[in-house]
């Protein structure tokens, strides 16, 4: 938010809300982000979309080291080795986009909400695994995860690229 607005204030230095101190600062500044792109609502999507699919895979990424640790008692090293399972996962996931993407739809609407469900049906799926502390059924869905995460960040990069 914050990063927000400071582009905001850059973009319109010359606005009634800003000190005429900060006015000098920012004078000959350019703001890395032109705010008129989030005026559309498939990059706001995809943005939001891209945000909440990271912070997933990033908390899976965090639990799961732990998890190993603590329940499956492996060395920290194999504990970080297990999360080698989401690779064989996002590599499919991506190649699916692609080639549903190239070949068959040319959108990047559906693979995105495929994507995201799939994202979702996996993580309620491991969270099952971890109650039963069955190490093969964490793989996999640790692989299907993958899959979810990989079909939507091949589409995230294709939609604010200016495909839709």
């Amino acid at each position: 938010m914050l990063f927000l607005l400071v582009e905001s204030v850059i973009q319109n230095p010359e606005s009634d809300f800003v000190p005429v101190f900060f006015r000098r600062l920012i004078r000959h500044a350019t703001p890395m982000i032109p705010l008129r792109i989030f005026e559309d609502w498939d990059v706001c999507i995809c943005q939001w979309i891209n945000l909440s699919t990271g912070l997933v895979m990033f908390g899976q990424f965090y639990y799961i080291a732990i998890y190993f640790t603590i329940v499956f008692s492996f060395p920290p090293q194999e504990a970080g080795k297990q999360l080698l399972y989401f690779l064989p996962g996002i590599g499919i996931g991506m190649w699916c986009a692609i080639f549903f993407i190239l070949n068959i739809y040319r959108a990047t609407k559906l693979i995105l909400f495929t994507g995201t469900v799939i994202v979702a049906v996996a993580t309620g799926l491991f969270s099952m695994a971890v109650q039963r502390k069955d190490q093969a059924e964490l793989y996999g869905f640790m692989a299907m995860l993958g899959v979810g995460v990989g079909l939507v960040d091949l589409c995230f990069g294709r939609e604010t690229k200016g495909s839709s």
